[in-house]
């Protein structure tokens, strides 16, 4: 690009999936969304990036978001999930070197058998000095990683973003894809992307990212296509005990950054 912008990306836990009995190692104090809510605007204020990607967003979660960071010259558009799912995706920018050019709400045509999850992929455009960028935020369905790809629901979802909406999109100078994929490295679902010419910002700097079932694990991604270059931040080193939330994250995930180019 013609220059640098960072990105983040951070699952901030929606309120609605919240269940104590979940987080042994977290104080039922630090889980009320009361003192939640203040811990993660205060956290996705201090980012500073010129694009902030969200998930498990909530519509009061949204709204305290978007007050908050409209103060520092953000704009912010909010994807719920459908089949009246409580959470969403928000993607938050500040003109600058990159100028928006509009949005559009992917709604996953995931499943043949069932309906479909409600589940989202949020892209936004950007002009900038080399040419439309599009940054995709989105929230992949969780399934058992012992399923068939073909029958996976996040690989299906994942299928559907790059065969249906990336691969046919012969305007964009380039894509980033960010999020929580519920998969991890050399999963089919990291693969699709990896195959189709998409980078993993933290290549070489893999760290993990959650710890649910008291398993330390890393699902959560910023990839891009491979005419960007990236730099990702270091992030706190976490192991399966580590209590997530806790007083310094008020989120079972950590954020992820990196300095585009």
């Amino acid at each position: 690009m013609a220059r640098p912008f960072q990105i983040a990306s951070y699952n901030i836990l929606a309120n609605s999936y919240v269940n104590p009995q979940w987080y042994p190692f977290t104080d039922p104090e630090i889980l009320k969304w009361e003192e939640r809510k203040a811990a993660l605007n205060r956290k996705i204020e201090s980012f500073g990036a010129d694009i902030i990607y969200l998930q498990e967003v909530e519509s009061d979660a949204y709204a305290l978001f978007e007050y908050t960071l409209r103060k520092e010259g953000y704009s912010g558009i909010y994807a719920p999930k459908a089949n009246n799912r409580p959470d969403g995706c928000a993607t938050f920018f500040r003109q600058g070197n990159l100028r928006f050019e509009g949005s559009n709400t992917i709604y996953f045509n995931d499943t043949e058998e069932a309906a479909n999850s409600g589940h989202v992929a949020l892209i936004l455009s950007f002009a900038s000095g080399l040419g439309t960028l599009r940054v995709t935020n989105t929230h992949l369905k969780w399934d058992n990683e012992t399923k068939p790809k073909e029958e996976h629901a996040g690989y299906r979802q994942i299928k559907e973003l790059v065969d249906n909406h990336i691969k046919p999109d012969s305007l964009a100078h380039a894509w980033i894809v960010c999020g929580d994929f519920n998969a991890q490295l050399g999963s089919p679902v990291i693969e699709k992307l990896l195959v189709n010419g998409f980078e993993d910002a933290y290549r070489g700097n893999e760290q993990n990212t959650c710890n649910s079932n008291r398993r330390a694990k890393r699902i959560d991604y910023i990839f891009h296509t491979g005419n960007l270059r990236s730099q990702p931040a270091k992030l706190r080193v976490i192991d399966n005990l580590t209590p997530l939330p806790s007083e310094v994250e008020p989120s079972d995930h950590l954020a992820i950054m990196a300095v585009c180019s």
